[in-house]
């Protein structure tokens, strides 16, 4: 089983400071622990970046890595591929800002369907 296995999370971001936070938790509260968090802002003009920073030693209370990069980008599939270039995971999800995970979803899920090494999505 990959249960080890290393999950990068990528949200983009660009003026979300009304809907990161809940975003950002979700990825915080999952069971399994073993999550690169990355936040990839396109030079937000509002709060985004100030509230997503805040929870970096929040994630490093628990073992957990984030990271926040904001600069300039050329939309949101622009940013998304700049994650994706600076994942460390061997498996790469995405959340959207102004979504969330539940609590037990969908990560756990994920890594024991991912046994199966000729499988390359999970979706």
């Amino acid at each position: 089983m990959m249960k080890d296995v290393k999950v990068t999370i990528i949200t983009v971001t660009y003026n979300c400071a009304d809907t990161i936070a809940t975003a950002i938790e979700s990825v915080l509260n999952q069971t399994y622990q073993n999550i690169e968090y990355l936040v990839i802002d396109g030079l937000s003009k509002d709060s985004t970046v100030e509230i997503a920073k805040k929870y970096i030693p929040k994630f490093a209370e628990k073992g957990m890595e984030m990271k926040v990069v904001s600069e300039p980008d050329k939309g949101m599939y622009d940013a998304l591929n700049k994650g994706i270039s600076l994942a460390t995971g061997e498996l790469i999800g995405n959340i959207n800002a102004d979504d969330w995970y539940e609590l037990v979803a969908p990560i756990d899920y994920v890594i024991p369907a991912n046994d199966d090494a000729a499988k390359s999505i999970a979706y």
